[in-house]
């Protein structure tokens, strides 16, 4: 997970009204795949993201999130709710952990 990546992503979700992954992809100079990979993130992390297919379609931020998003300062925002998503990642390890100690 590259948390630079991550916020530029966030940056230009919140900047457009919509956005292809492959533009995505080729803005970030990375694969559609990992803009794919890295929209899961943002989702996970409680970012609601909204898609839709065909023409005209792609990829964006719901118009009241964007709000609530640029009055926290985009940066601070996603920095916040990557941590949140970090912390709620290793307290699943750590209880996986424990039950694996405790059944082994």
């Amino acid at each position: 997970m590259n948390k630079q990546r991550l916020g530029a992503i966030f940056t230009v979700l919140a900047q457009n009204e919509w956005i292809t992954a492959p533009q995505l992809a080729k803005m970030m100079r990375v694969t559609t795949r990992t803009i794919w990979r890295d929209i899961d993130v943002l989702n996970k992390a409680g970012v609601p993201i909204v898609t839709h297919r065909g023409v005209g379609g792609g990829i964006s931020l719901p118009p009241d999130f964007k709000n609530i998003a640029a009055l926290a300062g985009y940066e601070a925002f996603i920095e916040s709710m990557l941590n949140d998503l970090a912390n709620s990642e290793n307290v699943v390890d750590d209880e996986i952990a424990s039950f694996e100690g405790a059944s082994g």
